[in-house]
């Protein structure tokens, strides 16, 4: 999920739109001119769902069948796209489920809980899913501070980082010398990416974490948690700061161990080693 900065201030629901809606529009029309392969009613009055400090949630729900084969919990949003899904089990005349930190993200982000019984839609083919729409569950998403990390930024997915490269000593041959120029300069552009990737993700989390606070859907998390989280993005800047200091350290060496094997080798070609300029 990427952002641009400037894209924090564009509001939450295009914030949303771009990080939850379901696959590209010219998709979309297509899927929508396709019929649903489930029923979906609203849960009753009478139904309800519970969220406990452990993450358990627990459904009970008048229309669902008596028992179902590979029943789902699902979070979808409002293309009823699942951003998140679990295992539902029966236990006694209540369905439960197991959260997660993911499904924590997906909740605030989210605008239903669904419960998913395949085949059991009232024509026999189509899958069943009763759905509890934001109001019925917002007030339960407290307990939810239990499963959050105080210092894992939420919707933060940190970037692959590249394998470090090995130094070579300056007394190899032309051959190795020549090959490890080639890998520096490549090691060079993979930690320019790397950290421009890391600040893409930092900016795309803390946006839709903004977006979420200023259209009022965190829950009542204590204070104490909603201000770790706030350190928790800032801190991100130490690992974009990390990389642009290890890649200063990589030119440094890579062009010193370089240069003294051409100094050493004054009657071989010259191995060159240039690296792009900072942009």
């Amino acid at each position: 999920m990427s952002s641009l900065r400037g894209w924090r201030r564009l509001g939450f629901g295009l914030a949303l739109l771009g990080m939850l809606a379901a696959p590209m529009f010219g998709q979309k029309k297509d899927e929508e001119a396709k019929e649903a392969p489930f029923t979906a009613v609203r849960a009753a009055d009478s139904d309800t769902i519970a969220i406990n400090n452990a993450g358990q949630v627990t459904l009970s729900m008048a229309q669902a069948p008596s028992s179902a084969t590979d029943a789902k919990l699902l979070i979808v949003n409002s293309a009823n796209f699942a951003l998140w899904s679990a295992p539902l089990s029966r236990v006694g005349g209540k369905w439960t489920a197991q959260l997660d930190l993911p499904a924590v993200e997906a909740l605030l982000t989210g605008n239903a809980v669904q419960a998913e019984f395949p085949g059991a839609a009232p024509d026999g083919k189509k899958d069943f899913r009763v759905s509890f729409v934001r109001d019925m569950f917002s007030s339960e998403l407290a307990a939810t501070a239990s499963l959050v990390k105080p210092n894992q930024p939420l919707f933060y997915k940190a970037p692959e980082k590249p394998e470090p490269l090995e130094t070579i000593s300056s007394d190899t041959d032309a051959v190795h010398m020549g090959s490890y120029a080639m890998a520096s300069r490549r090691y060079d552009e993979q930690l320019s990416a790397y950290r421009s990737k890391l600040i893409v993700a930092k900016a795309s989390a803390h946006a839709l974490w903004s977006d979420i606070k200023t259209a009022d859907r965190l829950p009542e998390w204590p204070a104490s948690l909603i201000a770790a989280q706030e350190k928790a993005y800032k801190s991100l800047q130490t690992e974009i700061d990390a990389v642009a200091k290890l890649r200063d350290t990589h030119r440094a060496t890579a062009e010193s161990v370089v240069s003294a094997w051409n100094s050493a080798n004054s009657d071989a070609d010259e191995i060159p080693l240039t690296f792009r300029a900072e942009s």
